[in-house]
């Protein structure tokens, strides 16, 4: 699925898909400035086909995402996409 086309939910095209991380597929935006940010899985319908991922979110929303800087941060990545709940206050260290 590598290089496949990233198609969103309001059909904009954001991006191709660069690599896989865990539960994560990592997508590449930008033609100069590039940046990559993760997707999780559930959100995404390969269509082999097409040779595109469709995904359920808007473009705000994986745009908006924390970008992928070495290591994806799992939790931050699930909190933005409503995945898991933010930690409460006093289980912050």
């Amino acid at each position: 699925m590598e290089g496949y086309e990233v198609v969103t939910i309001d059909e904009h095209k954001i991006g191709k898909v660069v690599g896989e991380s865990g539960e994560f597929l990592i997508v590449e935006q930008g033609t100069l400035r590039k940046s990559q940010h993760p997707l999780p899985r559930e959100f995404a319908y390969v269509d082999d086909a097409e040779q595109q991922v469709r995904v359920t979110v808007p473009k705000d929303l994986v745009t908006g995402s924390p970008k992928v800087e070495g290591d994806v941060d799992a939790r931050a990545v699930e909190e933005h996409y409503g995945l898991t709940e933010p930690p409460e206050p006093d289980e912050i260290g």
